[in-house]
């Protein structure tokens, strides 16, 4: 898979606007563990999609970056993880449990595109090195995995770009239903990065049963540094009247299309 320099473009631009909507999530999972009561509930898929969103803004920077060869051996491959979910008491709650297990998957998916892509890579690398030597082991190796970390890419690349279709499917419900719950929440408009950081560590803390439903470690989220990062450089964070805003809603329509665009000319070559 060749990224071109447009791909490139959306790829940064994607990396931006999930910087973004990590910090959105962060600031409404804020304003319902605030609230209290049955929205904590809700606090708790926010703040994990937040924590992922952060997440993924890191991996999708990477990709925009010069793809270094990795270890030919190793083939990475997505394989979905079913989570056995609390029952939602919402449909708000709901959507934002599904919403949230799609960005988990698309965390790992994406990491996994990254690991394959260094490791063909490697498999260039490998074979040009012993490009005289064409029986010998590691040329043949290195074809061998050369076709798996292709294969690997593909089924990465196509699980990313499904996942993108089916979280930009499920925006316009989401901020439908969030918009009209947040009007019955407390009008508190903005916090600053040490109170969200509060609130992220005692919800990690009094909410663990419930965390652990979404078996984080599984999409290697091992906590919720990459938003606190985010937030250092936001500074105070508003209340969001949507969770998921035009911007972020067009750079991942235009990343999608660079998927596509991959998966139809995988085999070309130019």
């Amino acid at each position: 898979m060749k990224i071109t320099t447009e791909q490139y473009q959306h790829m940064q631009q994607c990396a931006t606007a999930t910087a973004d909507l990590s910090a959105r999530l962060a600031a409404a999972g804020v304003v319902c563990f605030y609230a209290g009561s049955d929205a904590i509930a809700i606090s708790v898929p926010l703040l994990i999609g937040s924590a992922t969103a952060g997440e993924i803004a890191k991996v999708y920077a990477d990709l925009a970056r010069e793809i270094p060869p990795g270890d030919m051996y190793d083939v990475e491959y997505t394989e979905p993880v079913k989570l056995e979910l609390p029952p939602p008491s919402s449909e708000l709650e709901y959507l934002l449990q599904d919403f949230t297990s799609r960005l988990l998957l698309l965390r790992v998916a994406l990491r996994n595109l990254h690991l394959s892509s260094e490791r063909f890579c490697a498999t260039n690398v490998a074979l040009e090195q012993n490009r005289d030597d064409p029986e010998g082991a590691l040329y043949q190796d290195a074809r061998l995995f050369s076709a798996l970390q292709q294969q690997a890419i593909w089924r990465n690349l196509s699980l990313c770009k499904r996942l993108h279709d089916e979280i930009l499917f499920s925006a316009p419900r989401v901020n439908m239903l969030w918009h009209r719950y947040k009007m019955g929440l407390p009008h508190q408009s903005r916090f600053s990065p040490q109170e969200v950081s509060e609130i992220f560590t005692a919800t990690w803390k009094e909410r663990s049963s419930d965390i652990k439903h979404y078996q984080l470690p599984a999409f290697a989220i091992t906590g919720f540094g990459a938003v606190l990062q985010i937030l250092e450089h936001k500074g105070q964070l508003a209340n969001p009247a949507l969770l998921m805003d035009e911007g972020w809603h067009k750079s991942m329509y235009q990343l999608t299309r660079s998927f596509q665009h991959s998966l139809d000319t995988f085999y070309i070559v130019t």
